[in-house]
């Protein structure tokens, strides 16, 4: 290893070590690398692939579009229609919108409101400084964006990157939709407006504990957290917010 590559990979292990803590980590739990997600990915798969096993639904579904017609049954079709729809879509352009990041068989489902400012021109989801923290708290779990599915609640980022609550009553139904297409075992929330469409509640009711709910016979484990970008604004809430990741993958004494 050359020196300029020891000084960027001990720069990379210094910055995780940084946001264990100001997490306030203060005593390693297990030296070898751990997939939290590993059993219910295998799970996840089966279901999928075992034959006469399909991922239960939500008995009620999502208003339809304006046109009148369902939204799309399967995952698929779905993000093909939400990349491309001009009728109910209308404020968020088709040339800037972010498909999901990672496989519907991974786990956790990891919404984010809206997409970062320079998503779009990256063409992936969180990117720039915001983007720099949400891996960092990926690698606290010792996993990466491979082993998570990464989706947003607004295709695009909308003008101001507002989100109010006409935006909300629109996008939320169909946050609604792609989790039940996804059928995910856990789910993490990024977020005032994505906590409000999924749990209904604010994040500052919602932190705190872990939530599960029920669709259909698929019970969904989820967290409401700050977002990244308000943390690093507000760093003292790192901690906070690392106490729900740690329910989330059942890291964490009830």
């Amino acid at each position: 290893m050359s020196d300029g590559e020891f000084h960027t990979v001990r720069s990379e292990v210094e910055s995780l070590i940084g946001w264990w803590r100001e997490a306030g980590v203060d005593t390693l739990i297990d030296e070898d690398p751990r997939d939290w997600f590993a059993e219910a990915k295998l799970a996840s798969v089966n279901a999928i692939t075992k034959p006469g096993i399909v991922p239960s639904l939500p008995a009620v579904g999502p208003p339809p579009p304006r046109n009148n017609a369902p939204l799309p049954p399967c995952l698929a079709d779905f993000l093909a229609w939400l990349a491309t729809d001009n009728e109910m879509l209308t404020n968020y352009p088709v040339r800037q919108r972010l498909a999901p990041e990672g496989h519907p068989s991974n786990t956790p489902m990891i919404v984010t409101d809206v997409p970062e400012r320079g998503d779009a021109e990256a063409g992936r989801l969180l990117t720039g400084d915001v983007g720099s923290l949400f891996d960092k708290m990926l690698a606290a779990w010792k996993v990466d964006r491979s082993a998570v599915y990464l989706a947003s609640l607004a295709p695009a980022r909308p003008a101001g990157a507002l989100m109010d609550e006409k935006s909300l009553q629109l996008l939320a139904p169909l946050l609604v939709h792609h989790i039940r297409l996804v059928a995910p075992k856990k789910l993490w929330l990024m977020g005032e407006a994505a906590s409000r469409a999924v749990l209904g509640t604010s994040v500052a009711e919602a932190t705190g504990r872990l939530h599960s709910f029920n669709y259909d016979g698929v019970t969904v484990e989820a967290i409401a957290t700050l977002h990244p970008r308000v943390l690093l604004r507000e760093p003292n809430s790192k901690a906070r917010v690392w106490a729900d990741m740690q329910r989330l993958i059942g890291d964490a004494k009830a």
